[in-house]
């Protein structure tokens, strides 16, 4: 089962056209890949290819999500606890909802106060993160024979980014001390770093959509029945107590150190719909589907305009071996969709929505701590640069010619991409 897994693992991270077989595998194996945007990180660690000879890393450029983290409100956990304690009072709870009572207790006893922030599993992603880049590119971080490795490493200013920066960074200096990194949190930067400028909007238009799929797809009513007895579940709104439930299932994979599942307490088929429902919430929200898109990958563009221009300056000025940069899901996705990565950029019609799990994953393509970085490599005597494009640590292609994949030439990526960048 687990070879299977991790075979699925390996068809959906790479240049993919999914079905709902492979996602209602994925989830059987293992249900936390019903988590949605709560997944925690599973790297795709797919071997990769050698540079042409005499190629070299030399700058990485980096922007990834927080690590794992709490719910961001502590309304939610308010909310189910609820649930249960009212329905406690009446007499209300069958036997397995007493159980998932006492579980949602010590839930409720380790979150309150942390909602939003990064929890040790995120931490535990960065740092890894940072390890297999380390291993990966050890001429990037190299101090030997006195050569000077300069980092620049800046985060949005809420608190899980920093922490998701800081322990980046932490297992970067324990790896090398020598290494000299700038640590930076500041507004001027969030134009690019955090751009919303389309967002707020696309919540607002999207709404009506992904809750009518909501409404037509979730069956609560077996679910409700097995916590509540009849004449108690009678007074909730099971739909609204089955998505909640399901929320809450989704995160305790990101707070894994407590050993506490409700994954139980669903079906297969439960899981898959559900997750299907939130797939499409976050693809019509800020994927790059067909109606609503466009908007969405316009933010991304400041993002790749200061990637490349920072690349530029790498490379003229020298001074920086890496640029490494912390934000959120809202972000990194919109940024997989201007650049076309192919399989993880579908423009999909909302006539099609009942389509879209068999192109878009969000489990995969944004799960917690969801990264791309641009790996620059040069040689002795030669003025060509080249970059690969990883996304969660796998390679990715581009829709620009090369002689050289996974590897593209950076005039040929810099001539393609720029243009797109403008305002």
């Amino acid at each position: 089962m687990k070879f299977r897994f991790l075979l699925l693992l390996g068809l959906l991270a790479g240049i993919f056209s999914l079905d709902a077989q492979d996602i209602r595998e994925a989830i059987k194996a293992d249900p936390a890949m019903s988590g949605s945007i709560y997944t925690s990180y599973k790297p795709d660690l797919t071997p990769q290819v050698a540079p042409p000879k005499g190629y070299k890393p030399f700058y990485i450029s980096h922007y990834g999500r927080h690590g794992s983290r709490w719910h961001s409100r502590d309304k939610l956990y308010n909310t189910v606890l609820s649930y249960f304690s009212e329905a406690e009072k009446c007499n209300a709870l069958t036997d397995l909802g007493r159980d998932a009572y006492e579980r949602m207790k010590m839930v409720y006893a380790d979150a309150i106060g942390r909602s939003g922030h990064l929890t040790p599993k995120g931490t535990a992603e960065h740092r890894g993160i940072a390890e297999r880049m380390y291993a990966g590119y050890p001429e990037v971080f190299s101090t030997r024979g006195g050569r000077k490795c300069h980092i620049e490493s800046r985060s949005t200013n809420v608190p899980r980014c920093i922490m998701s920066m800081a322990a980046f960074n932490e297992r970067l200096k324990e790896l090398n001390p020598e290494i000299d990194i700038h640590r930076e949190c500041a507004e001027r930067y969030l134009s690019y770093m955090k751009n919303l400028k389309n967002l707020n909007a696309m919540y607002k238009y999207t709404k009506g959509v992904s809750e009518e799929f909501m409404d037509t797809h979730v069956e609560p009513d077996r679910f409700v029945s097995a916590l509540f007895r009849p004449e108690y579940a009678d007074t909730l709104d099971r739909r609204m107590v089955m998505r909640n439930m399901f929320r809450m299932a989704c995160i305790m994979q990101d707070v894994d150190y407590l050993g506490i599942s409700f994954y139980d307490l669903f079906t297969e088929d439960e899981l898959f719909t559900l997750w299907r429902c939130y797939n499409v919430q976050s693809y019509v929200t800020f994927g790059p589907s067909v109606p609503y898109g466009d908007s969405i990958i316009m933010d991304a563009k400041p993002l790749l305009h200061q990637i490349i221009t920072d690349a530029d300056d790498a490379m003229t000025n020298g001074g920086r071996a890496a640029f490494l940069r912390f934000g959120h899901d809202i972000n990194v996705v919109p940024l997989l969709g201007l650049l076309g990565i192919e399989g993880k950029c579908a423009r999909i019609s909302v006539d099609s929505l009942e389509e879209v799990h068999d192109y878009w994953a969000d489990s995969f393509i944004t799960p917690m701590a969801t990264n791309v970085q641009f790996i620059f490599y040069r040689k002795p005597k030669s003025d060509d640069i080249i970059v690969k494009v990883l996304h969660n640590e796998g390679v990715c292609r581009l829709p620009i010619e090369t002689d050289i994949f996974p590897y593209y030439h950076w005039k040929d990526f810099r001539d393609h991409y720029l243009p797109l960048t403008a305002e």
